[in-house]
């Protein structure tokens, strides 16, 4: 699929996808150099579209009324939601908004599908074989309208419908998210009841986003941090997030576009493992898609494995790991042209 659209306009498109506001370093990347950026930026607030919020972290983009006008043709909902306020900054949301914000635009760099008005249904034959194939990207709200206590603080982002499966989606930037197990449980089992394929589905899959590989060493720092805090409430909570959670984890930004179509061709991984396998002789353990039980098999095991990354995921297994593994690495440009278009 071909984005469409100027710079200037996926930005509002965002901006309004994301309850009003993002990240700067999202619009820096949609225009691909400095110099255009500040062109796109001083334009939109020459015409009163978009204004910066000072003294926020991260630094955030916030749509204004003229900005509503140019997408409120494409997504209608958008100008009563600015009507009613709820586009308004409040603090305590800033970080929230930023977390699901940057999440779209991950949906938008693996081209998959997020716009309301070029959304299927779930339901049994609402989705053609090509919509199944990209992949459809829904916000938490849209499946879960109740907004009932149960629910309320859930960290999830948004669900990825891809190819039967469906993903749930969390972002913790570079730092721990935390969460409450019983209300994100009560949340995916919500979703899960009300969309007959996948009821039955024992546990659902999920995607954790997170900046670069910085979030993978937190994930394993937890490790020993959680295991005093478990015992000490029997498991009801999950504080941090740790590998065992046999969740996918996919760096923010344009190189995580790259393990969205890992995860949504694994016969193509599958393949590249067998030819690995057939030339050494021996087993071997991939490194893509990353896999967070992964982690913990490396982390816990007491022999040596042959591991096979990509190349600038080589720095972090060798810190972590290069005692344990035989490690063979995969040129990027070469692993990207075989899942490109898919």
């Amino acid at each position: 699929m071909v984005r469409k659209g100027s710079a200037r306009e996926n930005i509002l498109m965002l901006l309004a996808m994301s309850d009003g506001q993002i990240k700067k370093d999202i619009c820096r990347e949609i225009c691909g150099s400095e110099y255009y950026y500040k062109r796109v930026m001083q334009r939109m607030k020459e015409e009163g579209s978009a204004a910066t919020l000072f003294g926020e972290k991260p630094k955030m983009l916030r749509i204004r009324r003229r900005g509503i006008e140019v997408v409120k043709e494409r997504i209608p909902w958008i100008e009563e939601r600015y009507n009613q306020g709820r586009l308004n900054i409040k603090k305590d949301r800033i970080q929230r908004q930023a977390d699901v914000s940057q999440v779209i635009y991950n949906m938008q760099l693996a081209d998959v599908l997020y716009c309301p008005d070029e959304k299927a249904s779930l339901k049994p034959g609402g989705m053609t074989e090509e919509v199944q194939d990209a992949g459809l990207y829904y916000t938490a709200w849209e499946l879960n309208k109740s907004n009932n206590d149960e629910t309320r603080g859930s960290r999830v982002c948004g669900v990825l419908y891809m190819r039967g499966d469906m993903y749930f989606l969390y972002n913790m930037e570079d730092r721990n998210i935390k969460f409450y197990k019983k209300t994100e449980q009560r949340l995916q089992d919500s979703i899960l009841l009300d969309y007959p394929p996948f009821n039955g589905r024992k546990r659902p899959m999920a995607i954790i986003f997170g900046e670069g590989y910085r979030g993978m060493e937190i994930i394993l720092e937890n490790v020993e941090r959680e295991k005093k805090f478990r015992m000490m409430n029997h498991n009801e909570f999950y504080n941090r997030l740790t590998p065992e959670e046999g969740y996918y984890y996919v760096p923010n930004g344009q190189k995580g576009s790259l393990y969205i179509r890992i995860i949504r061709n694994p016969q193509i991984t599958e393949n590249i493992k067998k030819n690995i396998q057939n030339k050494l002789g021996s087993e071997v353990l991939m490194f893509f898609p990353i896999h967070l039980p992964v982690l913990k098999m490396l982390y816990a095991g007491d022999r040596r494995m042959n591991v096979v990354c990509l190349e600038d995921q080589a720095e972090f297994v060798k810190s972590y790991f290069s005692d344990k593994v035989n490690l063979y690495t995969l040129e990027r440009n070469a692993v990207e042209r075989l899942y490109e278009g898919k």
